[in-house]
């Protein structure tokens, strides 16, 4: 098989396990009469599929030093925390799930992703928020004519075990949802018949699904999403103003549909119901004070090398994670290995955002271009609003949102290769060539110690009470589920 179609049958699996979680995982596995926790192991079955696709795939590191000799030493740290962490046997499958993820979205480095597979994903990302709002409706619509309906109600139809799941994905997504929307907008044909109706569609679904964040209490998303979109609107301009807007009215129709679900139709409808559950003013203390100054202890305690991947739940007697993305690794991985793993995502980050800048400052009147571009705005807010998220949620260790991260990551490096002025291609070096035998030998040992580990933890340990426990099994899942 070439390697061109292994990477797209991947993008594609990954593209549907995205469309599974966005339609409500919980309201599949229902409808599939299926167990959380087999669900949860068909995923992390899945993910374990990255590994040999990463050990024998030609995949390219960046011609940068600074960054090749960054991701030596986020691996031999990790290691070495693995090594002096307490249990090293689970930390070491915490230590290769994250280096699975980070070389997977490498190996897409050099990866230009057609038009067509990146405009199905967006749809079908659509197609299936619309179905996931047409599930949460009927419920609601059965309490309107029963007139037992209270605001309440609302929160408790969003079919997520935890309604902080379903805000995460909210996260990653919504700007795709409107990049769908804007495409239809722009490339159906005015006479088409279904134009309008697809974007009464799209544009109520989008909205309902925005309503669900206030509705849930999502207090991390509202501000992530306002605080990323006012300082992507200060540095690229003017030319980010068309996708701000879009934006902002996408806000406000959900405000509305949050304010008649919640308020107006209760009223209307004469219920003498309380509120109960999560509301947008709800003022209760979530407790990250206390986890924060928990890690800061933790991290104090192990700073260099931290006390070993996957290993916070059992340093910890009240949660799984700070709820603070750079506590949590620093508190698991160690200072050196947060500092790495930082600039790591810091210097991409911020070339994609000067490229973007630098390319609607030149070519601001050519249509192509600024077709590119309206997708660019979409991912980077993507991207932004999850890094502002992170400091006060777990979006980078629940496994729906690291599926969804790793989707944008992807799409974002191919987005960067079409936004480049010179796209040459460049050879590797002798010592790229070296670094990627060390790698791809470093991956196959660690895949096979990481499968037998995994094999013994299903075998001499019950599966349930492991889920419950911590031990034998990804930790990202102790959470709870999708």
């Amino acid at each position: 098989m070439q390697i061109i179609q292994i990477k797209t049958l991947w993008l594609l699996l990954l593209v549907l396990i995205n469309a599974w979680i966005l339609c409500g995982g919980t309201y599949i596995t229902d409808i599939l009469n299926t167990s959380d926790y087999n669900s949860k192991r068909i995923l992390q079955i899945l993910l374990l599929l990255l590994l040999p696709i990463i050990a024998f795939e030609k995949f390219s590191l960046p011609d940068n030093k600074l960054i090749t000799y960054l991701i030596i030493l986020l691996m031999s740290c990790g290691l070495i925390s693995v090594y002096l962490s307490t249990e090293p046997k689970i930390s070491i499958l915490g230590y290769w799930l994250y280096v699975s993820i980070f070389f997977s979205i490498l190996i897409y480095y050099e990866y230009e992703i057609s038009e067509t597979l990146f405009l199905f994903t967006i749809m079908l990302f659509s197609a299936c928020v619309f179905l996931y709002v047409f599930a949460y409706l009927i419920p609601l619509i059965l309490d309107y004519s029963e007139k037992i309906f209270s605001s309440s109600k609302a929160y408790n139809y969003h079919g997520f075990e935890n309604p902080r799941f379903l805000n995460q994905i909210q996260t990653w997504c919504i700007p795709l949802l409107i990049i769908s929307h804007q495409y239809i907008t722009k490339n159906l044909n005015p006479n088409n018949k279904l134009k309008n109706t697809l974007l009464c569609i799209s544009y109520f679904s989008i909205s309902i699904y925005i309503s669900l964040i206030l509705i849930t209490g999502g207090r991390g998303t509202i501000v992530a999403y306002l605080v990323s979109t006012i300082l992507l609107w200060l540095y690229l301009g003017r030319s980010f103003s068309l996708f701000a807007w879009k934006v902002i009215l996408f806000w406000l129709s959900g405000i509305t549909i949050f304010l008649i679900i919640t308020q107006i139709i209760p009223n209307l409808i004469d219920t003498n119901s309380i509120a109960s559950g999560y509301s947008i003013s709800r003022i209760d203390d979530s407790g990250r004070f206390s986890m924060w100054l928990d890690s800061i202890k933790l991290i104090y305690q192990s700073p260099i090398f931290g006390i070993g991947p996957f290993m916070y739940t059992l340093h910890s007697d009240t949660v799984s994670h700070p709820h603070n993305s750079i506590l949590w690794f620093t508190s698991e991985w160690g200072i050196p290995s947060t500092l790495s793993l930082s600039i790591l995502l810091i210097i991409p980050l911020f070339k994609y955002l000067y490229k973007i800048k630098k390319t609607a400052i030149s070519k601001f009147g050519n249509e192509s271009i600024q077709k590119q571009l309206f997708i660019s705005y979409g991912l980077a807010l993507s991207i932004c609003t999850s890094i502002i998220h992170s400091l006060v949620s777990g979006i980078y260790l629940m496994p729906g949102s690291q599926l969804f991260g790793m989707l944008v990551v992807i799409l974002s490096l191919s987005n960067y290769r079409k936004l480049k002025i010179n796209n040459e291609h460049k050879t590797q070096t002798k010592n790229s060539i070296y670094l990627l035998f060390i790698f791809r030998t470093i991956t196959i040992a660690l895949f096979l110690c990481t499968l037998t580990l995994l094999y013994q933890s299903i075998k001499y340990n019950n599966w349930n009470e492991s889920l419950s426990t911590g031990y034998s099994y990804p930790g990202f899942w102790l959470n709870g589920n999708l």
